[in-house]
Parts: structure tokens; sequence; C-alpha cells
């Protein structure tokens, strides 16, 4: 898997914002995509985003953050963040897809993002793609990806990431 070449992929489906926003579905979330409802922030992702200030008190470091998400994160912390959600996203994927170490390094990719987009718990549940990539039928694991709500709900990134997983190194050629 190469990780420069998945987050600068994350970053342009995921686009980034300094502040939190509603998704399409209302749910929190700020940076490169981080659903804050799913994955509250971390101690050194608070850090990261507050910074240097002093807080003398649980109640004063929670303003702090309070004032920060509301105005914008600094980048290095939304980056951070999406180091941690890659980790998190690659771990569900070897979890979730036995056969995740032998596959080429675009399909890795591609898993890795749809856990990420998704969540583990979503992801587990695309029980026909699953099978499909353990049977390395591509075509049908591209078939098992587009035959879903995610993919009518994100449209292009869908498409490519089902392509990649059906095409594997060919399809950044």
């Amino acid at each position: 898997m190469d990780r420069e070449r998945l987050t600068e992929d994350v970053k342009l489906h995921e686009g980034h914002s300094a502040k939190v926003y509603l998704d399409t579905v209302g749910v929190p979330t700020i940076g490169y995509g981080r659903n804050l409802k799913a994955v509250p922030l971390s101690a050194d992702e608070v850090r990261a985003i507050v910074g240097d200030k002093q807080a003398e008190t649980p109640e004063q470091l929670a303003a702090q953050l309070v004032l920060q998400l509301f105005y914008g994160i600094p980048l290095p912390a939304a980056e951070l963040m999406l180091e941690h959600d890659l980790d998190r996203a690659a771990r569900a994927a070897r979890n979730l897809f036995p056969s995740f170490e032998s596959l080429d390094a675009v399909r890795a990719e591609a898993l890795v993002n749809m856990a990420l987009n998704l969540g583990q718990g979503r992801l587990a549940k695309f029980v026909k793609l699953r099978a499909a990539i353990a049977m390395k039928d591509w075509p049908e694991a591209k078939r098992q990806a587009l035959d879903s709500r995610w993919a009518i709900q994100v449209g292009n990134r869908a498409t490519t990431l089902a392509d990649r997983l059906e095409r594997g190194q060919d399809a950044l050629a």
C-alpha cells in the first residue's frame, strides 16, 4: 500500500473543512471527513487543535476546543486526525478482508478508503463484496460495491473505488 497516494486520494475525495459542518446525513464532521459522532477527538488531537494555549481547568480546555472548532482548526491538526483515521481504516480493512495483505496496493488502498468512508461496521455489512474479494472475483467485487446505498450517496468516489477493485494496478494506468 502506498500511504502517500492513499492520503492524497482520501484528501481529494473528502475535501477539507477547518470548521465543523453537518454532512449529508446530519453528522458533525471536520477536517478530512472526520465523523465526530463516530470518532471523538483523541487527547493528542485536542492538543494539536488548541495548540500551546494553557488551560487551568478541563472546562477552560473544553471552551478553547469549542472556539477552535467554531473558528477553524489548524491544518496540521486536520492532517494528524487523517493519519489516525487512516490507521483505523487500515486495521478495519485487515480485519474484514483476510486476504488484505496479499492484495496489490491499489486494491488494498481502495478497501482502506472504503473503510474510512463507511466505517468498519457498515463495511462489514457488504457480505457479498467480502465474499467476492475472498474469491478474487474482481468484476463481482465491483458490482457489489456499486450495488449499494453507499454508492448512490458518494457517487464518483464509489465508481472510482469500485473500478480500482476490479482492475487493481491497471486502474492507475
